[in-house]
């Protein structure tokens, strides 16, 4: 725990280390182990003597920035910065077991860049698989979203050609149902003229029946007043005789 591994930090060692520093030739192992905690402090700068001097300028601000270092500020510590500390804790020198016989100092702050190197790796760790999920996730949705585009297309496909099919349909049924009607008023006009033509026939019928009858009619007058002319005559005829004879 960083919290915990922070306890351990007292103000005499950072005293001491400021001391060591200020020499012409610090110790090796001192040098590489305040490396390791300038790296963790300003991951952003590459580690040096000299950065590690201007850190611990005031030994008071110092021991407040490792003693308030959290798990926030352990979580900015990106993949990189994190594998390029993990070099510095691979270092056969900053062994904590064999620090702690020629420092105690450094060996404590070892313990708290270790403590904090393993949270940044935990924290990496779950963030790259958190990052895979959410790829994962996004990646199904993805695809989700071009299985229900094709099925949203497949289906717009299919009612647009059942719209056409309808469509045709319907003008299908329109052309059918307009020939019938153009049939049927064909029929209805032939018909209309059959009946024309037969009623124009009776009407003849009918006229040349009327003449007939007229003619026969007018034969039957012209007979029926011959006859009555004769008798006329002969009984004119007959008077025209007696009166005749009486005068004689």
């Amino acid at each position: 725990d960083i919290k915990r591994a922070s306890f351990g930090i007292e103000k005499n060692m950072i005293q001491e280390l400021r001391s060591a520093v200020r020499g012409k030739i610090p110790p090796a192992g001192l040098v590489t182990g305040l490396e390791a905690v300038a790296l963790v402090l300003e991951p952003r700068k590459k580690p040096s003597i000299e950065i590690i001097r201007n850190l611990m300028v005031k030994g008071s601000a110092f021991e407040a920035r490792l003693k308030g270092y959290d798990r926030k500020q352990a979580e900015t510590l990106t993949e990189s910065a994190v594998g390029r500390l993990l070099k510095y804790l691979e270092n056969p020198l900053l062994e904590v077991d064999a620090l702690a016989k020629t420092s105690r100092a450094v060996a404590t702050l070892m313990v708290w860049v270790r403590a904090i190197c393993s949270y940044a790796q935990y924290n990496n760790e779950i963030l790259r698989k958190l990052a895979e999920e959410q790829a994962e996730m996004e990646n199904a949705a993805t695809k989700l979203q071009g299985l229900q585009r094709a099925k949203i297309a497949k289906k717009a496909v299919s009612e647009k050609r059942e719209q056409s099919q309808a469509a045709r349909t319907l003008q299908n049924r329109t052309r059918v149902s307009k020939a019938k009607k153009v049939v049927a008023e064909k029929r209805a006009q032939r018909e209309e003229g059959n009946a024309a033509a037969r009623l124009q026939g009776l009407q003849r019928q009918k006229v040349a029946k009327k003449r007939v009858e007229a003619i026969r009619a007018e034969r039957a007058r012209d007979l029926s007043v011959e006859p009555v002319h004769e008798e006329a005559v002969v009984e004119e005829k007959e008077e025209t005789t007696g009166d005749a004879e009486i005068q004689e």
